[in-house]
């Protein structure tokens, strides 16, 4: 038999576009595999996203780390300078005998010291200074003078 215009048989029995079943059949077939493909294609796209939001997830980590490192290395590089300071600065004397004096005045090099885990900075005492200054805001030795001399010193001085 031949074919028609619109791709149905003509004259003979079982054509699908007459039968009421099977052409509900065929579309609730065709209505199962859309939805099929729909929901394998949503499952790969949140895939694919979960993906991409832990892989920028990696990424910032990676960079708060590398911040932090860089920090570290900043801090510690900035206490080797002042220590190096402090060092050069007690090194660094006069040549001649009128320029020393008997007690050398050690320099005030401020060292900070870091709070817990580095996360909050203390302001660390100032180093340096008269420690025996006698808290009375000059930084002469004030107990040198009130004390009296041993009896080796003033055996020596006679």
């Amino acid at each position: 038999m031949g074919r028609g215009r619109f791709g149905g048989e003509l004259g003979g029995r079982g054509s699908d576009d007459n039968n009421p079943q099977l052409r509900r059949k065929g579309l609730k077939g065709r209505v199962r595999a859309r939805k099929a493909t729909a929901a394998a294609k949503k499952a790969a796209e949140e895939k694919a996203a979960k993906a991409a939001a832990a892989r920028e997830k990696a990424a910032q980590e990676a960079r708060e780390r590398a911040l932090r490192a860089h920090q570290q290395e900043q801090e510690v590089a900035e206490r080797r300078r002042l220590l190096a300071d402090a060092v050069s600065a007690r090194s660094q004397r006069g040549t001649s005998p009128s320029e020393m004096s008997a007690s050398p005045r050690r320099p005030v090099v401020e060292i900070r010291r870091e709070k817990g885990k580095g996360r909050a900075k203390v302001p660390a005492p100032s180093v340096g200074g008269d420690p025996d200054d006698g808290d009375d805001g000059d930084d002469d030795d004030d107990d040198e003078e009130e004390r009296e001399p041993c009896g080796q010193t003033e055996f020596r001085n006679l």
